[in-house]
């Protein structure tokens, strides 16, 4: 990622330079680091829902074809609406969660 910041000069305050991470970025302390068995467990957790929408998704396309008789083009079809209509309203939801201004704050009207 690419942060531009603003280069500070008494001359010319309109030069842009362009760093690799933020001004006050320090370096993360080798003890500070999370052990890989506590990644591991938080990791672990996600593994039973992210199964059972795997198993859902392949289940519906093998019901859908055998079981109701509609053709793996239709099957297709049906199962792309959702994706096309997150491919739309994802960013327009996402950029008006990033502009949007409360006072409760940015992200919570959206919750």
């Amino acid at each position: 990622m690419v942060y531009y910041t603003q280069k500070k000069t008494s001359l010319d305050t309109k030069n842009i330079k362009m760093s690799s991470s933020p001004q006050n970025h320090q370096p993360v302390k080798k003890d500070s680091k999370i052990p890989f068995l506590q990644l591991a467990a938080y990791g672990f957790g996600g593994i039973i829902p992210i199964a059972l929408f795997n198993i859902a998704g392949q289940l519906m396309g093998l019901i859908g074809n055998i079981s109701m008789g509609l053709s793996a083009l239709w099957l297709g079809v049906i199962l792309i609406i959702p994706r096309l209509w997150d491919a739309i309203s994802d960013p327009i939801v996402g950029h008006f969660s990033d502009n949007i201004r409360t006072r409760w704050g940015r992200r919570r009207p959206f919750y």
